[in-house]
């Protein structure tokens, strides 16, 4: 299997050979899993993609979403309803798994970025049902979502006045230091 396979979604036998070969087709209602490369961090499957003379690693799913119903939109992401109905049943415990490497399009869902945090299936705050610091009930009212992740709200408002107070202090050090020197 080489390192890269290269699919260009603008040729048609390029997409044929790709699914012909890296993804094994089953029936409608069961995983259709990729069978090249996946990713270490998140084990997705992934196609290497050159966008503007760069090599890109793209997840096969969102590559499948595409082919079959076309763009996805600004802000959305697409979500594999086959792990979270897994994860629901307790036959996943979440995280990296084979439902990730699933490209079936019956299979997957186009979503917000929200949607899919608050799903969490697979999440490691999900999983235990409190917050980072074992501290709050993760549920909606707790949750913020700031820069693509999910925080308990009020670890966050926390960690937010410390460190407001840290740089405070080092800022009345700095000025009074300035003074000092005068």
């Amino acid at each position: 299997m080489p390192a890269n396979y290269e699919v260009k979604l603008t040729d048609p036998a390029s997409v044929i050979h790709w699914l012909r070969t890296w993804v094994v087709v089953g029936k409608d209602d069961e995983c259709w899993p990729t069978i090249g490369n996946v990713s270490k961090n998140h084990g997705y499957g992934i196609v290497s993609q050159q966008v503007f003379g760069v090599q890109k690693q793209i997840p096969a799913h969102r590559i499948m979403w595409e082919l079959f119903n076309g763009p996805i939109e600004e802000g959305m992401v697409i979500d594999h309803m086959c792990h979270n109905e897994a994860y629901a049943d307790g036959n996943c415990e979440g995280g990296i798994c084979l439902h990730r490497r699933c490209v079936n399009p019956a299979h997957l869902q186009m979503i917000t970025k929200g949607e899919n945090s608050l799903l969490g299936a697979g999440g490691p705050n999900s999983i235990r049902g409190v917050c980072r610091n074992q501290l709050h009930d993760w549920i909606p009212e707790n949750i913020i979502e700031r820069d693509g992740r999910r925080w308990c709200k009020l670890c966050y408002a926390v960690t937010r006045r410390e460190n407001w107070k840290r740089q405070n202090t080092k800022r009345r050090a700095a000025t009074a230091a300035k003074k000092a020197g005068k």
